[in-house]
């Protein structure tokens, strides 16, 4: 497994996230939607690189009012899925999370995409719902999926 560096994404991140959406079939973001987030407040968006190449991005909105966050975005090179990237944008986002007392976490995942309904599964994250039709091209409904931010902190603890 490699190591990875995660940092604050940068505004010249965005032409290479625009490439991550593309090679993943991530939902269309615009390069201003991404723009718009990567200095706001109300926005964490992480960038997990590889010997200075980027090889992943997560971007969450803070709902600072409910002590909630939800991820918008979460892309990872083909080549470096199962490798390590995507755990390591994770974990570093939760720890931010937990550090800000945030204390619940959501996402929509396409009802399809049985890769990352996995990978959020397996840490922690339970089925709160569906929306239907959520996503288009082509038409997807989307489960909805809630990790509590005190309970999987607890249950890592034990687990180490």
């Amino acid at each position: 497994m490699s190591e990875y560096t995660v940092r604050q994404a940068l505004v010249k991140d965005i032409s290479e996230f625009k490439k991550i959406e593309l090679e993943t079939s991530l939902s269309f973001w615009s390069e201003a939607d991404y723009n718009a987030l990567v200095n706001n407040h109300e926005a964490v968006i992480l960038t997990a690189l590889e010997s200075n190449n980027i090889v992943g991005f997560v971007l969450a909105r803070l709902i600072t009012s409910m002590s909630e966050a939800e991820i918008l975005n979460f892309g990872v090179k083909p080549e470096y899925q199962r490798k390590g990237a995507g755990q390591r944008l994770l974990r570093e986002l939760l720890f931010a999370l937990r550090s800000a007392d945030f204390t619940t976490l959501w996402l929509e995942v396409r009802e399809s995409n049985q890769k990352a309904r996995r990978f959020y599964l397996q840490n922690g994250f339970v089925k709160a719902g569906v929306r239907k039709l959520y996503y288009q091209n082509p038409n997807e409904d989307a489960l909805v999926l809630k990790l509590d931010l005190e309970a999987s902190l607890a249950t890592s603890v034990k687990l180490l």
